[in-house]
């Protein structure tokens, strides 16, 4: 009798182990996405040790890879038994004290961003290191990536985070211009840009207002839900710095046709539907141009830098694989990650020769 106890209890848990282990293998399970890779865990398989021990990843899930950025990889967990999604972000390139200083700020803040009306996702997993990659959890928001027809709505967003009164900060460093010049000399749009950059007078920048700012203010960080309500997500670079600089960033990913052209007429509506909310002081009206050309010519050296002149070589992500056209122009609107694109931008933009 003992041994036939033994042999059930044996099957018994080679069976449970079976089908654990069948349910962690399977946690593959495509959703309706046209960026749903059938094969997560094989592309990604560091992330059966990533998901491993955190709470709300117990039990049966689906992964679902939704974009690859310059900075992290974005996953969508699903947890089928709760119904609850989630986002898993792993970084590509910033560092644990970064992201842990950063989030713990945002944290702080979140109530008055609620407070004025800015919808942002719950963050459920600090940043922490996890097989040795810095990964954090967020609240998942369910909406799609805003059009140009929501330029007035995401306009209002800006201005009211603009709003919220924050603590003086430092500010963050500005990228060594002279070093990214230098590195990049055999482009050959770099002459060009360099002359550009010495040309403009930044005097007016210690005067500009300073206050919150949301820092990567693209398509792909604000959400439009089923009924047209916005939401604010990847917070990755919130901090106190100028506020003309998040509508000069902000460009980057809004100003341009897919020629390349400035869109004059969707920039005016974007700081039209700003204004009403926090009008700009003169200063900020005066150099509004010439601080979108400065945030412009700063993020093409770097992308060109990080992209093929560092002699550490490209980083991780979709600007670690360059010549994948597909990843990189993965959507109409990631023109961004393109620098010379972007020169075609700032040229389109330096010829406009009009102020709002």
């Amino acid at each position: 009798m003992n041994t036939l106890k033994k042999t059930i209890a044996i099957f018994t848990l080679i069976f449970v182990l079976g089908y654990g282990i069948r349910v962690y293998e399977q946690r593959d399970i495509p959703l309706k996405n046209n960026k749903t890779n059938n094969g997560v865990l094989e592309k990604f398989p560091y992330l059966k040790d990533v998901v491993h021990g955190i709470p709300q990843f117990e039990g049966d899930i689906s992964i679902q890879h939704m974009n690859s950025g310059t900075a992290n990889k974005v996953f969508r967990i699903t947890n089928k038994t709760t119904g609850n999604s989630y986002a898993l972000k792993i970084f590509n390139t910033n560092t644990l004290d970064d992201m842990a200083a950063t989030y713990q700020f945002f944290d702080g803040i979140r109530p008055f961003l609620t407070a004025h009306g800015i919808i942002t996702p719950a963050t459920v997993v600090f940043p922490c290191l996890k097989d040795e990659k810095i990964i954090m959890v967020n609240e998942f928001l369910e909406g799609n990536h805003i059009t140009d027809e929501h330029f007035p709505k995401a306009g209002a967003i800006m201005a009211r985070l603009h709003l919220i009164d924050t603590p003086e900060r430092a500010l963050k460093p500005r990228r060594d211009m002279a070093f990214l010049f230098e590195q990049c000399k055999r482009w050959e749009h770099c002459s060009y840009l360099e002359t550009l950059w010495n040309s403009l007078d930044f005097s007016y920048l210690e005067q500009l207002p300073k206050g919150l700012i949301h820092g990567d203010f693209s398509y792909s960080n604000i959400l439009a839900d089923s009924n047209g309500q916005l939401s604010l997500i990847d917070c990755d670079y919130m901090r106190y710095d100028y506020l003309l600089d998040d509508i000069g960033l902000a460009q980057i990913y809004y100003g341009f046709d897919d020629e390349g052209n400035f869109k004059l007429k969707e920039f005016a509506s974007f700081i039209a539907a700003y204004q009403k909310i926090r009008p700009l002081t003169d200063l900020e009206k005066a150099h509004l141009i010439t601080q979108t050309k400065r945030c412009l010519i700063e993020i093409a050296m770097a992308l060109r830098f990080y992209l093929y002149d560092n002699p550490n070589g490209p980083i991780e992500g979709v600007l670690g694989d360059p010549v994948n056209a597909e990843l990189i122009t993965q959507n109409a609107k990631n023109h961004y990650i393109d620098p010379e694109f972007m020169v075609k931008g700032i040229k389109s933009l330096h010829s406009t020769n009009q102020s709002l």
